[in-house]
């Protein structure tokens, strides 16, 4: 294992604050629950008191005898010596141990950037801290404050030592700062879907500087390489799902997107990334340890490409360049066959449900249906003559909702700015 000289010291540095944060962050808990109960207690003798006064005055039917108090008010000690050095031994047990298993995993001699690695590790801790804030809150509370100052200043020192045309720092980006909202689709305080919103805005700017930069870049760390194969499907499904944003308002920005010309290039390269990124994958064997340990990667990767393709499909009416025969038009037609056939070596969404049937069901049907799924239907049943897959039910059941395709007239209605140009 790799020892990144004086960086170490500063990675020590790192993980010992962020024990303290931690340590401070529980025992501030504490005393919270600690004035609660005491408060709940107090209130509790308050109302004691007002029932023995209304006894010992016969407002009650009680024979005049006064009910008893068995009520106990702890006390209220604001340094807990036992209480504090217990969650301070604790803490710097558990963290450590996390320290130093992301030191054998990130400072061997199959790994590059040994400087930056050091600063790489000690952040690594900080987002095990977020990770386990960001189970039950949103990415921007004030609990993750402290955490991701030290990640930044962790990206600071660090990013230094990587070169500008390695795809590494693209890497940190995403894992550190971006990760938190991709996971569970979450934007920043406040943001609705009607209006513009700079902070969104500014967050997609990020999203799509990793994703490029993950993409197009080279990696001398093979590892580094692994964890952008993993999380790149996800960061394309949330800025591609979001880039509404750019236009003003998320809500009904479809039409608006499609008829920009930037924002189409981005998804046509999103999606060409993806397919990159698949040959990859498969020139590496690596999918087949995705589909034993990663299914959800491959399923969300089949579904950001089919909500990419749906869209540009939509989009080449709109800008008059539509042709049953157009390259995404029989792409898109492949993908439908292969997301609803019962092969699983072709249908990851079923390798994915033996994982997650929830959530396999999910992103089934954000995949195949909806709006943009029923106006792939149009396109082929309609205009093309070409008869769409039929439902296998190996996700999905017959009684699950929203599994089916929109009438006619519904899709002509909600794409009728696209279709203008239809006669």
């Amino acid at each position: 294992m790799h020892v990144g000289g004086i960086h170490f010291l500063a990675s020590i540095l790192i993980l010992s604050l962020c024990i303290c944060i931690t340590v401070v962050l529980l025992y501030g808990m504490y005393l919270l629950l600690s004035i609660l109960r005491n408060t709940i207690c107090r209130s509790l003798v308050v109302l004691q008191r007002a029932k023995n006064y209304i006894v010992e005055n016969n407002w009650i039917l009680s024979n005049g005898k006064t009910t008893k108090n068995f009520i106990y008010i702890p006390a209220l000690n604001m340094l807990n010596k036992p209480v504090f050095c217990g969650f301070f031994l604790v803490c710097s047990a558990l963290i450590t141990l996390d320290y130093v298993y992301e030191r054998f995993h990130w400072m061997g001699d199959d790994n590059a950037y040994y400087k930056a690695k050091e600063y790489w590790v000690a952040g690594q801790v900080c987002n095990s801290q977020r990770m386990i804030i960001g189970q039950l809150l949103h990415p921007e509370n004030p609990l993750n404050y402290p955490y991701i100052l030290l990640q930044k200043v962790s990206y600071s020192l660090g990013s230094k030592y990587l070169p500008e045309d390695d795809g590494e720092r693209h890497v940190w980006v995403n894992q550190w700062f971006l990760y938190h909202y991709v996971r569970k689709f979450d934007r920043p305080y406040s943001v609705t879907s009607h209006k513009y919103e700079p902070e969104m805005v500014l967050l997609l700017d990020q999203c799509w500087a990793s994703l490029r930069g993950m993409a197009v870049k080279s990696y001398k760390d093979s590892q580094m390489r692994r964890r952008y194969e993993l999380g790149f499907p996800l960061l394309a499904s949330y800025y591609s799902l979001f880039n509404g944003h750019y236009k003003g308002a998320l809500f009904n920005s479809g039409y608006l997107i499609r008829k920009d010309p930037i924002l189409i290039t981005r998804q046509y390269d999103i999606l060409q990334w993806l397919d990159d990124l698949v040959a990859l994958w498969e020139r590496d064997g690596f999918i087949e340890q995705l589909k034993v340990r990663y299914p959800f990667v491959l399923a969300k990767e089949q579904e950001v490409s089919m909500y990419i393709l749906r869209n540009l499909a939509v989009s080449l009416i709109g800008n008059d360049e539509f042709s049953c025969n157009h390259l995404i038009m029989n792409r898109l037609y492949a993908e439908y066959y292969d997301a609803m056939s019962t092969d699983p070596s072709k249908k990851f969404f079923l390798l994915y449900k033996k994982d997650n049937n929830v959530q396999a069901k999910w992103l089934y049907k954000s995949a195949v249906y909806g709006c943009l799924g029923s106006s792939s239907n149009y396109f082929f049943e309609e205009i093309c003559g070409r008869k769409m897959p039929q439902e296998k039910y190996v996700v999905i059941t017959r009684k699950d909702p929203f599994c089916y395709f929109d009438s006619v007239s519904n899709v002509k209605f909600t794409f009728r700015r696209d279709f203008s140009t239809l006669p």
